[in-house]
Formats: C-alpha cells, sequence, structure tokens
C-alpha cells in the first residue's frame, strides 16, 4: 500500500510547479499514436511536454492532473511519473484520502471498495508509464494510447481476471492475469508483441 501522505506532497508539489499550465485542456486530434518508452521527466516541464504529447497522438483525452490524461469518462487513465520518480503514482488517490470512499494503490495501481483497476506498465518492476483500465466485458487496445512493451503489471480486481493477446487476437494469447494479483515482468517476447487484452467481469466490471 503506498503512502500516502508521500503521494500527497509529490502530487502538490507538481501541481504548484504545473499552475500555469492549461489543467483540463482535450484534444480532438485523430493523429496516430506512435509513442517510445522515455526516461522520467526531470522538471515540471518536461512532464508537461510528455502529458502534451500524450493529448497530441490521441483522441478524446482530458488532461485530469500534472501527470495523468484521462479518456472515455474516467474509464481509462494514463499516468506518468512525477519528476524525478521511476514509477507513477496516480493523484486522485491522494485526493480521495479522508473520504467516505477512499482510494489505495498497489505499486500505484488505484483500488478501493467499490471500484478497482487493472494496471499495465511500460517497464519492469511497474516502472515507467502506468495505464489503468476500469471497464470490462469487451476487447480493449493498448494502441492508441501507447505503443511502447508493456513489461508489468497489477490487477487489483476481486472478480475479474484478465487474458491479454498478441496481434493475432484469440489465436495469440499471450499470459492470463488471475484477480489481486501482479507481475514485475512478462519476458521480453510477450512485452514486445501486447497489443489488446480482455478483462472478464463476470457481471461486476467495477470489482
Amino acid at each position: 500500500i503506498v503512502d500516502l501522505a508521500v503521494v500527497g506532497v509529490a502530487f502538490i508539489a507538481a501541481s504548484a510547479a504545473l499552475a500555469d499550465s492549461s489543467a483540463g485542456r482535450s484534444t480532438g486530434s485523430t493523429g496516430s499514436a506512435s509513442t517510445t518508452p522515455t526516461a522520467p521527466s526531470t522538471n515540471a516541464a518536461a512532464l508537461q511536454a510528455e502529458v502534451d504529447h500524450q493529448l497530441a497522438i490521441t483522441q478524446g483525452g482530458v488532461q485530469a492532473a500534472p501527470n495523468v490524461v484521462s479518456y472515455d469518462n474516467n474509464a481509462v487513465r494514463i499516468a506518468f511519473p512525477l519528476p524525478g520518480q521511476t514509477s507513477a503514482l496516480d493523484p486522485m488517490i491522494a485526493q480521495t484520502a479522508g473520504s467516505a470512499s477512499p482510494l489505495f494503490s498497489t505499486e500505484g495501481c488505484p483500488w478501493g471498495w467499490s471500484v478497482k483497476w487493472s494496471c499495465f506498465y511500460t517497464g519492469t518492476s511497474f516502472t515507467g508509464t502506468m495505464l489503468e483500465f476500469k471497464d470490462c466485458g469487451y476487447t480493449q487496445y493498448f494502441y492508441p494510447y501507447t505503443s511502447a512493451d508493456i513489461w508489468s503489471w497489477v490487477n487489483t480486481k476481486d472478480y475479474a481476471k484478465v487474458e491479454v493477446f498478441g496481434v493475432g487476437g484469440g489465436s495469440q494469447f499471450l499470459w492470463g492475469e488471475g484477480t489481486n494479483a501482479q507481475n514485475s515482468n512478462v519476458g521480453s517476447y510477450d512485452a514486445s508483441n501486447a497489443y489488446e487484452f480482455y478483462i472478464y467481469g463476470n457481471g461486476n466490471c467495477e470489482n
């Protein structure tokens, strides 16, 4: 479980540094995604450049926080590491601290009592950009959110298992994810071939 105080301090610092940035901006761009893994941001300007790039290469994204782009009414969130860090922390975890519905995290992947997420990371050991997915029951794709390799994952859901496939779909099964499970390194073949996935919700997508 992440230290909420640490997350809150990091988020507040990043927010202050980016006070003049256009948080909440959206894009109508239809450009195709072409992202590559990058070194962690070293300052607020570099972080904002990552966010701006994410907005530019995808459609329908909204900057929800200094290091987060949200899609599809918050069903998908892309979180970048804060300056000087190698792992991403979603500030919505700290924002809910002390509320009636607090969020916690496992390796940065958010979960609460009523809503849980499946997360994928572009680095081993839950580092790099974190892709967070809430919905289930249909095929979802890593592209266009990123074209980077998917090296590790966390599934915080209690009832929803996950299966990941290559570009061949069902004929190219790569790995399965149990409930409340994680893997810090899927291996180079699976990492470079991950293309789509399916979250099985058993009628309960959010848990």
